[in-house]
């Protein structure tokens, strides 16, 4: 069912959690943060953001979010779910009648077939760290007439209970997953919490994947900085780079030292089952953890 009530609220008036898992987007000089649960639910919640027309979405089956940009030829797309083509959601314009996947984004059937919405950056992090990094950023709150529904959502993500069909797994396979050209890379979740953070390459572009301390929130970065390929360890809550011993937060910013002021480059990422990740990229490379000392 569609959302009936859209309210946003700054951090001082917030009601929902901070350990809840969102989806936030950064445009136009203005941030918001879309709770997972509700996305889940919903699937889909249009609204704007800096002004332009924005499509956050969600797909259960494959544990993905994504955002999108409505604006298609000079008009912002409104959309219902209408289904599933290979276990992702599938959303029909009210416009035009084109079916559009929420993993791609592309237009599987009717008028605009063959058309690409465009990405919108975007990260999935919990709520609490999305404040810390946007103190600034609305947050959607709960729509009262589906927080029942938001609660069971909020459970299944957790894993404390289950869909019927491949749902009923103890642990369902989670990846970090990252393109870079025509490289499609991803990291095992499990392993990326336990080692915290790794370094990798990529298509000449060196990586650093890291977790937050908690094991609630990934990222991926190009840590390159001045020419110089950084190595990183973990630092209570932040990290250090061992060539200069400067201190950076998860955010990539660095906070004390030599390099004070420096900001790595975040990738776009994404969360989700594997079976989803390889679904639509099939010829994913995945990162060797027995490499990661």
């Amino acid at each position: 069912l569609p959302i009936t009530q859209k309210r946003f609220e700054g951090a001082a008036s917030n009601m929902v959690d901070l350990d809840e898992q969102i989806l936030g987007i950064d445009h136009g000089g203005a941030q918001k943060a879309f709770p997972v649960n509700m996305l889940y639910y919903h699937h889909q919640i249009a609204d704007e953001v800096g002004g332009h027309p924005v499509w956050p979405t969600y797909c259960g089956l494959c544990n993905s979010g994504r955002i999108y940009d409505r604006l298609v030829d000079g008009q912002a797309l409104e959309f219902t779910l209408v289904g599933a083509i290979n276990y992702n959601a599938t959303f029909r314009d009210h416009s035009t009648g084109t079916w559009w996947r929420q993993e791609t984004g592309d237009a599987a059937k009717g008028p605009l077939q063959g058309r690409m919405l465009e990405d919108m950056p975007c990260e999935q992090m919990t709520l609490g760290n999305w404040l810390a990094k946007h103190p600034d950023s609305l947050v959607l709150q709960y729509d009262p007439t589906f927080e029942k529904q938001y609660r069971i959502r909020t459970a299944l993500l957790n894993y404390e209970v289950s869909l019927p069909g491949w749902h009923m797994q103890a642990s369902p396979p989670l990846v970090v997953g990252v393109e870079i050209g025509n490289v499609a890379r991803a990291y095992d979740w499990n392993q990326l919490v336990k080692h915290r953070l790794v370094h990798d390459e990529v298509e000449g572009t060196h990586l650093l994947a890291v977790t937050d301390a908690a094991g609630s929130s990934a990222f991926v970065y190009d840590r390159m900085v001045d020419g110089t390929a950084l190595e990183f360890t973990a630092d209570g809550d932040g990290l250090k780079d061992a060539g200069t011993g400067s201190s950076w937060d998860v955010f990539g910013r660095c906070t004390k030292g030599k390099l004070k002021g420096k900001q790595l480059v975040q990738l776009q990422s994404y969360k989700q089952y594997i079976r989803a990740w390889v679904t639509f990229h099939p010829a994913a490379s995945f990162y060797k953890f027995q490499h990661a000392g």
